[in-house]
């Protein structure tokens, strides 16, 4: 299928581009990314006309290495010992000789024992072979061997195809121009690259393999020459141009708004001319077509345009009219006054300009931007698109914004650019994308259940039998690898449909395949296989060629954002390894160290490789990732903490870490205190830098301590800086909200228990002379029934109706109750709902009130016939409501976590007393049953009730001797009591006794942490009740903004409080802030440090190892060769010939590295 060994890697915008069974390119890519010559010569004509460039000065620059190239001149002329830079065409490699040199590359990689090994092999001798390049080596050393191994796999990857191969060298040579490229210094890689195969191949190198590698190398160097003379100066006036006319609005805003300020007039508006212009506007006749005018016109039309753009400029001078001093909108202002501020098409494009811009010297990119570009404007329906309109605003308002820096090579280079682009949108537009996406969705539409089903399962057979190696990676159900394959086909679809919104999907698909370690090579086999699919089930062309184009332009963005997002850091996490995510992250610069483990982006969708390890369960590299975050590293200008960079990025680590990975609250919570090695007058100086616990970025409370206090972890609310976040909190500031959010509680209890105890004292004698005191009575009541009852009730009602519509249930033996029925204090105000109400209905004033009769004429009376049959129900219902109201001021115990610890032990040791309560009412009943079986005259024990009356008085000591002694005449009742109390009283509650002292102990090792639960879920809820400005008073107080000091005369980092502990509660003998010599350059990477890079015993065992492996692959292979030799060779031994090939090896640079 035109595919070759896996061991390749993707070509840069040569593996975006699947191949069909022959071999062709599926994506209906120009030769020339650039355009072809006659487009280029058209062009050039009528930019010679329209922008007065002269034809000769246009053709040197914009095609000069074209012309150049002699008539007849093709990709035979390249060889291995010349490097051809006067032109770059196709190179057209012999097929055995393309074979010879992908299988010696591909028995290059399995010899070495990883790819990683290979790389350093391969950078190890370009290296030792250049003393005088090592100064360009400006990256870390892993950085550059993956590229070589990377830009040397794909090149040869790709010598198959000669137009992809010149398209991944085009994209590497405009990588390439800021490097000095010569010949020599060509020659100088190619040999060192060449002679590290010749070792490590042995006798499997050819003839035929060197020739073809050192053509190939010589190929991209040539190409490389190439583009640095005829592309570099013109790439860089682009960049330098397209960045200052987006700066201009920094560097303006200031004089601007200066001269706002002095004038105070007003801007005049261009709404008036813009709809002349757009009056005068042509109609478009048919949808979505691009209109080329002949040259002549065109020239007209575009002068006009910027005629009137440039009289509103000038008129601007005088007449103050606020022009635009960003590209953005100095664009929009242009084509407003030229009559197309309603072209939705332009604005499709100006979206997309600046990634057309950053990335013209990357073909494959480019031609991404436009297709998707192109998808964008085929939806813009009953549009006239004309593509020299845009040309034309852009040059203006590139002119308007440089006024200063724009000459002749600036407008050349613009226009090479805008050809370029023009050319690859004109192959797509004309309604080609339409009559594809209507042919695709009308086939996608006629596929019933029984071909989906054939078509997923067919895919993967495919992709099975096209790359094994694939198997390895499709760990999922069958059902999973269905809804996947169904996805790839919905998505071939939209990309037709929703262009801009699947380029977003993809950019996220991408990511997420980079966490999984999905290799990019893979990616080019699955849309080979789906493509497979469609044409053995598709009956039209059409369809075929439309499904191929969309996953074409798929497979290249996938391929691209896996290709950006594959860093050093994600393959770490990939592997689980916390020492290679050190190592990688020792390769960033100093001020991007955090950003490398938090945040890798790719257009406009990002992934952060700590949230990716903790959710695929990578805990080994997240705590690498946490930790090496947390480490203060310092150098004489600035410190460098990584824990304001998390919090910034993952505002909501906490909770994250408590729902999926708890163990690393720890780690987290130890990186935020600092501790001194000294101590001074028994303590021992620390800083807790608990700004992100306390309040957000935008200095609002903080959820952080609401995270933790619903973990309900008791061990990890005591660490010290989550305790001391709690009780600062609490102390100064919670606490005002809860005596806030409890006043009307204390308020209530104290007039429900005037009401009910206090001053219903000696009413019941209902003397004339209480008056007073029975409407006290009447006045507490009323407000009880008028206001706390009402208050309770809603209460209720409200949180039950919240917990309906959520869905939140807990669940009490076999029914389901709303969640805040679960809550400590509910169940009392959930008891109080029904007891007020009760007690509104039987209250004895109320039906006194009602009915007079025999209250012998007393004011608001207590007692009446009336209130007698309602007057025991209404007291026992005041009692259960007194002590409701009495076990709600439980949550006063917070304001003592002693208190606190001391209530939880007692909760904790409820159950307990609740085992003993139902088993001693077992022993009780079995007891009175047996005994009231003896049908005894005795009284106390005639039935079971009596019974069991009796011998609770006797279990609590409160029967009499003289019951006793009367028992004495019963001798089989009192034998059935003596053993009771022995089983009860010996036995039971001793039993008791244990299992309460058991409780106890193990409920005192959580006590305080169960106190500091509750104190912060206290906090969290009076928080509420807390005013913005007494919030922002408490946070002025804490300073935080200011610099904590490390030590005398050391200013130190914002974001902590210092704090004194006991100088043995937390031994630290070594100093915990990293500090570092050499240069301050944030950009720089931090110096290797010795004392963390000593191995330990299993790494020297690990790198002893690897060196016995080669060993005995080298033993093998001379081995091997002395058996192919029928005869031998006289005179030597195997371990001669072991001895010399082991010298060979090391004097060429094995695949070991030099440390090893």
């Amino acid at each position: 299928r035109g595919l070759r060994s896996m061991a390749f890697g993707p070509p840069l915008g040569a593996a975006s581009c699947p191949r069909d069974g022959s071999g062709r390119a599926m994506s209906e890519q120009p030769d020339d990314c650039h355009g072809d010559e006659a487009e280029a010569e058209e062009d050039e004509e009528t930019l010679s006309e329209a922008e007065g460039v002269s034809e000769a000065e246009s053709t040197s620059v914009i095609d000069e290495g074209d012309a150049r190239v002699p008539n007849g001149m093709n990709g035979e002329m390249y060889s291995a010992d010349v490097i051809v830079d006067e032109f770059f065409k196709d190179l057209c490699l012999p097929a055995d000789t393309v074979r010879a040199v992908q299988e010696m590359w591909a028995r290059f990689l399995q010899s070495a024992e990883s790819v990683e090994a290979a790389a350093d092999a391969v950078y190890s001798a370009v290296f030792d072979s250049a003393p005088n390049l090592q100064s360009m080596f400006t990256s870390p050393r892993a950085v550059y061997a993956v590229k070589f191994m990377n830009g040397i796999s794909q090149i040869i990857g790709a010598l198959h195809a000669p137009k992809a191969l010149r398209v991944l060298v085009e994209s590497m040579a405009f990588q390439h121009l800021s490097r000095d490229v010569t010949p020599p210094r060509i020659v100088v890689f190619r040999d060192a690259i060449v002679d590290l195969l010749i070792v490590e191949s042995g006798d499997d190198w050819t003839p035929q393999a060197e020739l073809g590698l050192k053509t190939a190398l010589n190929y991209a160097g040539g190409a490389f020459i190439y583009f640095r003379r005829h592309y570099a100066e013109r790439i860089q006036l682009l960049s330098s141009s397209w960045e200052k006319a987006n700066r201009q609005k920094e560097q303006d805003h200031e004089s601007t708004s200066s001269s706002r300020k002095k004038t105070g007039k007003k801007a005049i508006t261009v709404e008036n001319s813009a709809k002349s212009k757009r009056a005068k506007s042509p109609k478009s006749l048919t949808p979505t077509q691009s209109v080329i005018h002949s040259p002549r016109r065109a020239h007209r039309h575009r002068r006009k345009m910027e005629e009137a753009a440039s009289a509103v400029h000038s008129k601007g001078g005088s007449d103050n009219v606020a022009i635009p001093t960003t590209f953005r909108e100095m664009f929009r202002f242009n084509a407003t006054v030229m009559g197309f501020a309603d072209c939705p098409w332009m604005l499709a494009v100006l979206d997309s300009l600046h990634d057309i811009v950053v990335n013209i010297a990357n073909c494959s990119r480019l031609q991404e931007e436009c297709d998707v570009l192109s998808l964008r404007m085929c939806k813009q329906k009953g549009t006239l698109i004309d593509l020299a309109d845009f040309k034309a605003i852009l040059l203006a308002s590139l002119r308007s914004l440089l006024p200063t820096d724009w000459d002749s090579q600036h407008e050349v280079a613009w226009c090479w650019l805008w050809e370029n682009v023009e050319s690859l949108l004109k192959s797509q537009l004309g309604g080609k994308l339409d009559h594809q996406e209507r042919a695709l969705a009308r086939f996608m539409a006629s596929i019933d259940d029984d071909m989906r089903m054939i078509c997923r399962q067919q895919l993967f057979l495919n992709l099975f039998e096209i790359a094994p190696k694939s198997v390895h990676y499709l760990k999922q159900s069958t059902t999973r690898l269905h809804f996947i394959a169904d996805k790839v086909f919905s998505m071939s679809l939209d990309m037709y449909r929703h262009p801009e919104k699947t380029s977003f999907d993809l950019s996220a698909l991408g990511l997420r395949h980079v966490g999984y370690g999905i290799p990019p090579e893979l990616v080019a086999p699955f849309v080979c296989a789906s493509i497979s699919v469609i044409r053995n089930v598709a009956t039209d062309e059409v369809v075929v060629d439309a499904f191929r184009w969309s996953m074409s332009l798929i497979s290249r963005s996938v391929v691209r954002v896996m290709a950006e997002g594959s860093t050093l850091v994600m393959k770490a996490i990939n592997a689980n390894s916390a020492k290679q995510v050190v190592k990688a992250a020792d390769f960033a610069a100093r001020s991007r160290r955090a950003d490398s483990m938090l945040k890798i982006s790719v257009g406009a969708e990002s992934i952060s490789p700590l949230a990716w390890a903790i959710k695929t369960g990578k805990f080994d590299a997240a705590r690498a990732i946490i930790e090496d975050l947390t480490v203060v590293r310092a150098d004489r200008d600035r410190y460098y903490f990584g824990v304001d960079a998390l919090f910034e990025r993952h505002p909501d680590i906490i909770r994250m870490l408590c729902t999926e990975a708890p163990t690393l609250l720890p780690t987290l919570f130890d990186g935020m205190i600092w501790r001194s090695r000294f101590t001074e007058s028994g303590g021992r100086k620390a800083i807790y830098f608990l700004k992100h616990l306390v309040m957000k970025s935008d200095e609002t409370f903080s959820q952080a301590i609401e995270w933790i206090s619903a973990h309900g972890n008791p061990q990890l609310v005591r660490h010290p800086i989550v305790s001391y976040s709690i009780d600062l909190v609490w102390s100064r500031i919670a606490i005002f909200g809860f005596f806030a959010r409890k006043a009307h509680l204390l308020l209530t209890i104290v007039i429900y228990v005037l009401s009910q105890s206090i001053l219903m004292q000696g009413l019941h004698q209902d003397v004339p002379n209480h008056t007073s005191r029975r409407i006290a009575v009447c006045v507490c009541r009323c407000i009880i029934y008028l206001f706390a009852m009402p208050v309770v009730v809603w209460m209720h009602f409200a949180l039950t109706i919240k917990d309906l519509r959520q869905r939140a249930y807990v669940r009490f033996l076999c029914t389901k109750l709303p969640a805040h029925f679960a809550e400590g204090d509910s169940i009392f105000s959930l008891a109080l709902c029904f007891i007020l109400p009760s007690m509104l209905a039987l209250d004895p004033l109320l039906h006194c009130f009602l009915r007079p009769e025999g209250g012998d004429g007393i004011l608001l009376a207590e007692r009446c016939p009336a209130s007698d049959e309602v007057g025991h129900s209404f007291s026992f219902l005041s009692m259960c409501g007194t002590l409701c109201y009495f076990c709600l001021l439980l949550d006063f115990s917070v304001l003592s976590n002693r208190f606190a610890a001391f209530g939880f032990v007692i909760f904790r040791t409820f159950s307990e007393l609740a085992l003993f309560t139902c088993g001693l009412a077992f022993v009780t009943l079995a007891f009175c049953c047996g005994i009231t079986a003896l049908n005894e005259d005795d009284d106390d024990f005639r039935t079971i009730p009596h019974a069991a009356k009796a011998f609770l008085q006797m279990l609590l000591s409160m029967a009499s001797s003289d019951q006793y002694d009367h028992l004495a005449s019963y001798m089989t009742i009192f034998i059935g009591v003596c053993f009771f109390k022995f089983v009860t009283t010996i036995y039971l509650v001793n039993f008791l006794v244990a299992q309460l002292a058991c409780a106890y102990a193990h409920a005192l090792e959580d006590m305080a942490g169960f106190a500091y639960l509750r104190r912060g879920q206290v906090c969290v809820m009076s928080m509420l009740a807390v005013s913005p400005r007494r919030w922002r008073r408490f946070v002025e107080s804490l300073r935080l903004s200011d610099p904590c000091p490390f030590a005398e005369g050391d200013v130190g980092m914002p974001g902590g409080l210092q704090v004194f502990e006991p100088a043995n509660a937390h031994l630290t003998t070594m100093d915990t802030i990293r500090r570092y010599g050499g240069t301050t350059d944030p950009e720089a990477v931090w110096p290797e440090d010795d004392s963390e890079t000593v191995p330990n015993v299993e790494e020297r065992l690990e790198k002893v190892e690897r060196c016995m492996k080669k060993m005995m692959k080298k033993m093998d292979r001379v081995l091997g060769q002395r058996r192919r030799s029928c005869h031998g060779v006289s005179g030597s031994s195997v371990m001669d010939d072991l001895a010399s090939s082991h010298t060979a090896g090391s004097s060429a640079s094995s695949v070991t590295s030099p440390d090893e």
